[in-house]
């Protein structure tokens, strides 16, 4: 149990590093970073929501507890990492696209 929490902790830890850089970048700059960050995340999730089989062997039990199979469990969370996790990284990604339009209009 404790080794989960340290991997939660890093995970956030990690989160949190990544948006700090994104958003301290000058001109919004960070755009690409967020775009290349989706696409990674994105596409763990269709992976993970078209793959036949379960992947994690770790996860075969307990979505037996919620009624689920451990392939519909996963293929669940890629579904949420694929597409409504995507919109705080579209919207992120658009209040700097903003700021490197400004930034681009300032410098002309």
């Amino acid at each position: 149990m404790a080794l989960y929490w340290v991997m939660q902790a890093t995970l956030f830890g990690s989160a949190y590093i990544f948006w700090r850089a994104a958003f301290s970048q000058p001109g919004g700059s960070g755009v690409g970073w967020i775009f290349f960050a989706y696409l990674a995340m994105g596409m763990l999730g269709a992976i993970l929501t078209l793959a036949p089989n379960a992947v994690y062997a770790t996860h075969a039990v307990a979505p037996l507890l919620w009624g689920l199979s451990p392939l519909s469990d996963q293929q669940l969370g890629g579904l949420v990492m694929w597409m409504p996790a995507g919109l705080p990284f579209a919207v992120w990604g658009g209040m700097l696209a903003r700021r490197a339009w400004r930034h681009m209009g300032d410098a002309v």
